[in-house]
């Protein structure tokens, strides 16, 4: 209410302390006091001023929506998601030091670093490298056909031809992902989580 002073801007870095989402100052109609504008500086807070209500709301959801997408990318890279692969039978182009097989991402995704199990939920191994057509990228996704390296296994003994691994997701991770980050991921990653949760306690 009124003018943009310093006060307001004290207020907002408050609360973003405890959620950026809530911490922007909306004016309509309104000017910032030059208290304020140094203020702002400092404490480096958005502040959205238009004379058009539906101008205001939508510049801040738009926002909104930017930092969501931002916190999802941010927070999700380090976190092991739900991912389930399946070992295709005859792509074993390397047995050990690292095995290197060709597979089918069933459901989730994968990126190197994750750890794998299999369906009794013992650890196989660790990605170290996701290829496509002779290129390494950063994730395999939902019916990509890809070759990765695992380090760990040596291929006829940990791990088959025809083998489903899934991502062996650390348990305080997903104490994250259903607490914090359920509303990032798709039903078929919820429905996987849930069977990595029950593999993994049949160790």
């Amino acid at each position: 209410m009124g003018d943009i002073a310093r006060k307001d801007v004290v207020e907002a870095s408050i609360v973003r302390e405890k959620d950026e989402r809530y911490s922007s100052i909306l004016g309509f109609n309104v000017k910032i006091l030059p208290e304020a504008k140094e203020e702002i500086k400092v404490q480096g807070i958005n502040v959205f001023l238009e004379n058009v209500i539906y101008k205001l709301v939508e510049n801040y959801t738009e926002y909104l929506k930017n930092l969501e997408e931002k916190f999802r990318k941010e927070t999700l890279e380090t976190i092991t998601l739900p991912g389930e692969i399946e070992i295709l039978k005859g792509f074993v182009f390397r047995r050990s030091k690292p095995a290197i097989v060709g597979i089918s991402v069933l459901k989730g995704e994968i990126r190197p670093g994750y750890a794998l199990m299999n369906k009794n939920g013992k650890r196989i191994g660790r990605i170290r490298q996701i290829q496509s057509e002779g290129k390494p990228i950063e994730k395999a996704e939902r019916n990509s056909k890809v070759a990765i390296s695992i380090e760990g296994p040596t291929v006829g003994r940990q791990i088959k031809e025809g083998d489903r691994l899934f991502t062996d997701i650390p348990e305080y991770q997903i104490e994250m992902l259903e607490e914090k980050f359920k509303r990032f991921l798709s039903d078929e990653q919820v429905s996987l989580l849930e069977t990595i949760k029950e593999i993994k306690r049949t160790r």
